[in-house]
């Protein structure tokens, strides 16, 4: 009950997950830059969706029923989750553009190869004002925009907490183990997707001799991700005492209140 009323709150985080899964390309001041064309950008390319219904129903929980759909979008609307979570995408859809350019200027190919794009689709991409799919386009500008429009979905996957059913193992997509898992799949999530991801980056600079920027995203991650994870929970436990919510908390033989869960 506490975790779902406060998982607007918690995620304060998330736009910070998507700086650091630009591995050091792209700064926290330039993840803020060109963001109203990006929000354009990913409107138009569905990465953004109208709620958080939708991000269910694409994550594999389209079996849910109409009348607790509609609870849940009033709910997740109302908590701040659905804010959080388009203005999280919007800002990893920046970066992800920005993340390709810098990819293509460094000739790192390596990095766009990950991500199933090549430099010329993007330099044809850039030059050509950067479309979004469409069918009206022509078959070659259709195909191009096809490519980098999925390496920038993938980036966002890659720099969200919105675990997909596809990141789940087989018991996490069995209906009976639904409840189990809608409690436990961010922490999955954030297992596969960043602490994986950032292991990764640092393994593949070592091997490249680069042992100087090895450690750059566990400082980047540092910088961005976990002060703003302090800044949710404890802004999370004031609210609770301000509230008067004291399921969370027990006693000390003192008088003063201590953090008795999660």
């Amino acid at each position: 009950k506490t975790m779902l009323m406060y998982s607007g709150l918690m995620s304060i985080p998330e736009p910070a997950i998507a700086v650091v899964r630009a591995n050091g390309k792209v700064s926290v001041s330039d993840a803020f830059k060109g963001i109203k064309e990006a929000r354009n950008f990913a409107s138009r390319m569905g990465t953004v969706l109208k709620d958080s219904t939708e991000y269910m129903a694409f994550q594999g929980e389209q079996y849910e029923a109409p009348f607790m759909r509609k609870m849940d979008h009033w709910f997740f609307k109302l908590n701040g989750n659905q804010m959080v979570t388009n203005f999280s995408r919007v800002v990893a859809t920046n970066i992800g553009i920005q993340y390709l350019l810098e990819s293509v200027e460094t000739g790192d190919n390596t990095s766009l190869a990950r991500l199933n794009v090549t430099a010329e689709q993007v330099k044809l991409w850039e030059a050509k004002g950067r479309p979004a799919w469409s069918m009206d386009l022509d078959p070659d500008t259709r195909s191009m925009a096809a490519a980098v429009g999925g390496a920038i979905n993938q980036f966002v996957q890659e720099g969200s907490l919105q675990p997909s059913r596809f990141q789940a193992t087989h018991w996490g997509n069995n209906p009976y183990f639904k409840a189990v898992w809608q409690l436990k799949h961010f922490l999955f999530t954030y297992g596969s997707t960043v602490v994986a991801g950032m292991s990764r980056e640092i393994a593949r600079r070592f091997k490249n001799g680069d042992h100087a920027a090895a450690a750059l995203p566990l400082v980047v991650f540092a910088v961005t991700a976990m002060p703003l994870a302090m800044l949710a929970g404890e802004s999370r436990d004031w609210i609770r005492r301000l509230i008067g919510d004291k399921s969370e908390f027990e006693e000390d033989p003192r008088g003063d209140r201590i953090t008795g869960g999660v």
